[in-house]
């Protein structure tokens, strides 16, 4: 091809576009580059919450297992509860006598 051809300005934007694509590139290489580095922090981050994790296993398997029925247990907590919750209603009432 000739100047006159227009070759010149084929090549001109040829290259052009080939820059513009290279650019694009690079700012997506730095993205990239910036995600990796704060995916090896979480990935750190997980292998410490791990490392916590097996921790708390061990002192939950450390802490001794009750053994027998515990219904008993069940009762009791019931009784205390309602008893409880029927003091605080006799509160309630007691003080919405003299605010009254």
């Amino acid at each position: 091809m000739t100047p006159a051809d227009g070759g010149e300005e084929e090549a001109t934007a040829a290259v052009m576009s080939l820059l513009e694509r290279l650019h694009a590139a690079e700012s997506e290489e730095a993205a990239l580059e910036a995600d990796v580095d704060g995916f090896a922090g979480l990935v750190e981050q997980l292998a410490a919450a791990e490392e916590r994790l097996e921790e708390e296993k061990a002192r939950l398997d450390a802490i001794p297992k009750l053994s027998g029925d515990h219904r008993r247990d069940d009762v009791i907590i019931f009784r205390a509860a309602y008893r409880f919750n029927r003091s605080v209603r006799v509160l309630r009432e007691f003080i919405a006598q003299y605010d009254a």
